[in-house]
């Protein structure tokens, strides 16, 4: 039996259509979760951010974020001149999960040292803190791992 090649190119066709629906099928289904929900207006102030991430990094030693080997505790160290100046928030991202997300408000005391304890956080988590001193942004971000 002999198939006639307009059938051939009929069944291609169909077979090319019919994985297509499907593949768009499955994509519907699927979650998709921004790892913030102004994810796109957040984008826009990029420069903004590059800036007070260069205003972060010119602190040098003076500023830094110590994580202990388990995840369930970082210590911020931030200037001194800066302790009672400081207005901000810290925000713990969960990048596999958004509804998880925490936000901590920046408080140092006056050695310029504030501790934040993660009881009950486990997996990866991204610590993001944002601060001002009169009027000068500043970011600082790190990877923890909470165990």
């Amino acid at each position: 039996m002999r198939l006639h090649w307009g059938v051939g190119i009929a069944a291609t066709y169909l077979v090319f259509a019919g994985a297509t629906a499907g593949f768009v099928a499955f994509a519907m289904q699927q979650r998709v979760e921004l790892v913030r929900p102004d994810y796109y207006t957040y984008s826009l102030a990029h420069d903004a951010r590059r800036r007070a991430e260069a205003r972060t990094a010119a602190l040098g030693t003076r500023f830094y974020i110590d994580v202990d080997e388990r995840g369930r505790t970082v210590a911020v160290t931030w200037p001194r001149e800066h302790a009672g100046r400081i207005h901000g928030t810290a925000w713990l991202y969960r990048p596999s999960d958004s509804s998880a997300d925490r936000q901590l408000a920046i408080a140092p005391g006056p050695d310029g040292r504030q501790t934040f304890r993660l009881n009950g956080l486990a997996g990866r988590w991204i610590v993001r803190l944002a601060w001002t001193v009169d009027g000068a942004d500043y970011v600082a971000e790190r990877d923890l791992v909470a165990r």
